[in-house]
């Protein structure tokens, strides 16, 4: 038992490893699933969710760059570079939202907005 208790262990770091070292699989991986979702939930057409995987795959990877810079900087960040951010951060979800605006159909994207809010407000609650 204590043998299986410690190859699991090690495993579990060597996964970790290996995700540590490539964060643009996560990222792909990520996309594809959040497309996955979002195709099951909107009802979604092949042409669609091809283009829809590559809006997600370019979103993911700006917020990557924006998480690592942050990351990089660390507790070191001024007000200024965090509002610098936080506008940043804005601007593209607005962009993002305007591609899916046009990607959609009137009644895709009005759920697709409902299901926005309902996430917003339960992350404000928590």
């Amino acid at each position: 038992m204590r043998k299986i208790s410690l190859i699991l262990v090690s495993l579990l770091m060597v996964g970790n490893l290996v995700f540590a070292q490539n964060p643009g699989r996560m990222n792909r991986e990520t996309a594809q699933e959040m497309t996955e979702r979002m195709v099951k939930s909107y009802s979604l057409d092949d042409n669609q969710k091809t283009q829809l995987l590559e809006i997600n795959q370019k979103y993911m990877e700006e917020s990557q760059k924006r998480f690592e810079a942050m990351r990089g900087q660390g507790q070191d960040m001024s007000s200024e570079q965090r509002d610098k951010l936080r506008q940043e951060m804005t601007a593209s979800r607005e962009a993002y939202n305007e591609k899916l605006q046009k990607l959609f159909t009137e009644e895709q994207y009005k759920a697709y907005q409902k299901d926005e809010q309902e996430r917003q407000a339960r992350r404000r609650q928590q």
